[in-house]
């Protein structure tokens, strides 16, 4: 599942937090990774994929993103670890905040 399914960011390109074939194993625990793709300025440095933080982009995406771990522990997924990356993953810290909640609930 992809969060592109909720949300597309553009045109070109869609971020995707996990794409596992199967669900796991009985009690197997794994890896999640998180992608905040939003920054306040885009430095030309930068090769991750990232897009101009606005509100209007953001929102929606958090929302999708809830939704998709809501997925993925609703198949059974066990997190033992959780990578988050960006963009900047603090550009709007409660929604971060929320989303590592919602991971460690």
């Amino acid at each position: 599942m992809f969060v592109a399914t909720y949300f597309s960011i553009s045109t070109t390109c869609s971020v995707v937090i996990a794409q596992p074939s199967a669900g796991p194993s009985q009690g197997e625990s794994c890896l999640l990774y998180v992608h905040i793709p939003f920054c306040e300025a885009l430095c030309p440095f930068c090769a991750f994929h990232r897009v101009e933080y606005t509100r209007d982009k953001a929102l929606p995406y958090f929302e999708a993103l809830r939704a998709e771990i809501r997925h993925y522990y609703d198949r059974g997924f066990i997190f033992s670890n959780v990578y988050i990356d960006g963009g900047t993953p603090t550009v709007n810290a409660p929604e971060l905040a929320e989303i590592i909640g919602l991971i460690r609930s």
